[in-house]
């Protein structure tokens, strides 16, 4: 039997097959390697035959299936396995390959061995990450395949330019996620802008960046598995390597994956991959990308706020200190509250600090001579974060509620502002779950949680309001 590769199979249509990338993956497993198999054990090696199956649907996964002659002895299959080279997957020369193996006692998590009575040993593995091909050749595209990014039936394909590069997003339609799992939702093509080739590794910085932004934007941790290798339609290179994911669950995110116009996600990446210009403001943006998404998928109220507000005080100390030394660290760490430097921070971005009307839970729960968004959220903050002095500092549900939505539109907007974003975003406040809900971000209308508020911006910087006694000072 021989190999299939993503090229040969019947794959999807591509509509954009006019701009020379390559098909879409095919709905099913391929057969990427049919041929010489050896297991090395510790009496020798075992010789037969393998199989190397990939798939990307349902759970991405990739799976070796070997079957040799033994003296019936337990054998499995361990973990650390690399493809022999084979130059442009040529696959009429079956270049063996060489899996370690483990006795029964020193089982390796993930793997899996059948015996028969006749003494054959088939086994089964799953891989974490292995080559096949030339890594370090020149490609036309470089294509990495999106876990868990959005929905297939809502993004509609995009082509978006990021420096001097130019991404092809592309939705698979036979993909379908469900709650709790994982699944290849989406395709991404790297190219150069002007069509020249370029390595992996020129292109690894991009992905990794690209990740993260995407990450930001669906409000779940998105990762991808396979990356390959492409001139023209013929793949040079496989790369089987799976990231971190967060399993599909919906997010309330600023970002609304059903807007038919790509320019919103098209400012994010151009804006995030020109601030992530250096490795510092890179790391940190990967940091509060992840703390967003952390706390949209954190199903409990009491656990997501005091996730939401590690990064609205990140967003302060990146907006008052590692920006703009516009405080003292003396200042930020002990002198200020936490309230008043978020405050400030939402303040120098142009986003509104009062409550929206409709916040009436979380209004009623706050208390002080200053009554605002930061305040408010701070004392549910503390009181979530802190042990209680009586019962009745344990806050409810409907303002834990309101409390969340709130420190995911402040924590949304503030990335936002940092990198200048000046496009439409969807708030958490008031969400209505139907598309067409977004607006301009409010540095640019005045426009947040549902509230006319133009001309916001504090006049002067320097200036910090006054913090109620009763709301409790920075942990």
């Amino acid at each position: 039997m021989e190999a299939v590769t993503p090229a040969d199979s019947a794959a999807t249509e591509d509509p954009a097959g006019a701009t020379g990338l390559p098909d879409l993956p095919p709905p099913g497993p391929w057969l990427l390697y049919d041929g010489p198999m050896s297991a090395t054990l510790d009496e020798g090696r075992l010789s037969g035959h393998g199989k190397v199956w990939m798939s990307l649907l349902e759970r991405p996964d990739v799976r070796v299936e070997f079957k040799g002659q033994s003296d019936g002895a337990i054998m499995l299959l361990g973990l650390s396995h690399q493809f022999g080279q084979a130059p442009d997957f040529a696959f009429g020369d079956q270049v063996p390959l060489t899996l370690a193996a483990t006795e029964e006692g020193e089982r390796t998590s993930g793997t899996s061995a059948n015996t028969t009575s006749s003494g054959e040993h088939e086994f089964h593995n799953d891989l974490d990450r292995m080559d096949h091909g030339d890594t370090g050749t020149q490609v036309e595209t470089l294509r990495a395949h999106l876990l868990n990014f959005a929905h297939p039936a809502d993004l509609a394909d995009s082509e978006l330019s990021v420096g001097p590069w130019r991404l092809v997003l592309r939705s698979i339609p036979e993909a379908r996620p469900r709650i709790h799992a994982f699944c290849t939702t989406q395709v991404l093509d790297i190219r150069r802008s002007d069509d020249s080739r370029f390595t992996a590794q020129e292109a690894e910085r991009l992905l990794d960046r690209v990740v993260d932004a995407l990450t930001f934007a669906a409000g779940r941790v998105v990762g991808y598995a396979m990356v390959q290798g492409f001139r023209g339609n013929r793949p040079t290179f496989i790369r089987w390597v799976s990231t971190v994911t967060d399993p599909w669950k919906h997010a309330r995110s600023w970002w609304d994956p059903r807007l038919r116009t790509a320019r919103p996600l098209e400012s994010l990446l151009e804006l995030w991959w020109s601030a992530a210009s250096d490795e510092q403001t890179a790391q940190f943006l990967r940091r509060m990308a992840r703390i967003y998404a952390t706390a949209h998928m954190t199903s409990t109220l009491d656990a997501s706020i005091p996730i939401a507000g590690i990064g609205l005080e990140l967003m302060a100390w990146d907006a008052l200190r590692r920006r703009e030394q516009l405080i003292t660290a003396d200042e930020f760490d002990r002198k200020l509250p936490a309230a008043s430097t978020l405050r400030l921070a939402l303040r120098l971005a142009g986003i509104p600090t009062e409550l929206a009307p409709t916040l009436t839970h979380l209004g009623a729960f706050a208390s002080g001579e200053l009554v605002d968004g930061p305040a408010a959220l701070t004392q549910l903050r503390n009181r979530l974060t802190h042990p209680p002095k009586s019962k009745a500092e344990w806050p409810g549900w409907e303002p834990m509620n309101d409390g969340r939505d709130l420190a995911l539109d402040y924590l949304g907007l503030l990335v936002l502002a940092s990198i200048g974003y000046t496009d439409s975003y969807r708030p958490v406040v008031g969400f209505s779950g139907y598309p067409g809900s977004e607006r301009p971000v409010p540095w640019e209308e005045g426009v947040h949680l549902g509230v006319q508020e133009p001309g916001n911006q504090c006049a002067d910087p320097q200036v910090v309001e006054a913090e109620s006694p009763s709301d409790p000072a920075r942990p």
